[in-house]
């Protein structure tokens, strides 16, 4: 796959993972929290109302983790999946993808214990960041490999 093939992937994947975990949100999480407010404010309700209504009947009752430790692990990964793509030959971008998101995620996370961050602390939030950071490394490095990979054969002809 070209360069930009691989971008154009990359893109596409941080994008789904990133709506992925924001879907669940809009579906499963109680409509109190500040991210509702801040969509009826801008007008957008009807985005959410019918789908949520809609898919609430089909998956009455998922699990606990889908609905609040899923989106954790799927923005660190989209995110930094993101964050790579939109850099492609620079280091310093990937690391922050690799090491700066992860990091900020977890630190929000163990906020949580002492309070200084709103919200509940759950452990599974930690597992849901790190499995999506692994997840994220893993193919950081597959990418890598292969892409020496190719060039070897490329410049030996």
């Amino acid at each position: 796959m070209t360069d930009s093939g691989t971008q154009i992937l990359q893109r596409i994947l941080g994008f789904t993972t990133v709506f992925l975990g924001f879907c669940s949100y809009l579906i499963w999480r109680p409509t109190n929290l500040i991210m509702f407010r801040w969509i009826d404010s801008a007008g957008l309700q009807d985005v959410y109302v019918a789908p949520r209504f809609v898919i609430q009947q089909i998956v009455r009752d998922p699990p606990s983790w889908v609905v609040y430790s899923a989106p954790n692990g799927l923005w660190v990964a989209g995110s930094s999946v993101l964050l790579m793509a939109a850099a492609p030959s620079s280091i310093a971008v990937h690391r922050m993808g690799l090491f700066a998101i992860p990091v900020c995620a977890l630190g929000l996370e163990i906020g949580q214990v002492s309070t200084w961050i709103p919200g509940t602390f759950d452990g599974l939030d930690l597992l849901a960041i790190a499995s999506g950071s692994a997840v994220v490394w893993m193919y950081f490095f597959y990418c890598v490999s292969h892409h020496s990979t190719d060039r070897r054969h490329t410049l030996n002809g």
